[in-house]
C-alpha cells in the first residue's frame, strides 16, 4: 500500500512541478466544496485578508484565494479556512 501512496505522490508532485521532497511529510488537505478546506500538517499563517490566505506547510507554501476568507480555525498543525475559495496554488 506505501508504494501505491508513494507513486501517487510523486505523481502529484510532477503534476505541480514540485519536488517530490515536499510531499514526503506533506499536508492532508480536505475541501467541502468550495466553502470550506482542513488542511491538517499546517505550521502557521503567511498571510491572511479577506481575498487570500497563505499557509505554511514546511518545505512549501498553500496559497488559498478568493472571497470572504477567514481562518475557522487553527492549532499547533492544522487550520480551517472558509468562504468562497477560488483557488489553491502550492508555492515555494
Amino acid at each position: 500500500m506505501k508504494k501505491q501512496k508513494d507513486s501517487v505522490l510523486v505523481k502529484m508532485a510532477q503534476a505541480l512541478d514540485l519536488p517530490a521532497s515536499d510531499f514526503e511529510h506533506g499536508a492532508h488537505i480536505e475541501f467541502s466544496g468550495n466553502r470550506e478546506v482542513i488542511i491538517e500538517g499546517c505550521y502557521g499563517i503567511i498571510n491572511y485578508t479577506q481575498s487570500e490566505i497563505k499557509l505554511n506547510l514546511g518545505k512549501c507554501l498553500l496559497k488559498f484565494t478568493g472571497e470572504g476568507l477567514f481562518m475557522r480555525s487553527m492549532s499547533e498543525n492544522s487550520a480551517h479556512v472558509s468562504g468562497r475559495i477560488f483557488s489553491m496554488e502550492f508555492c515555494s
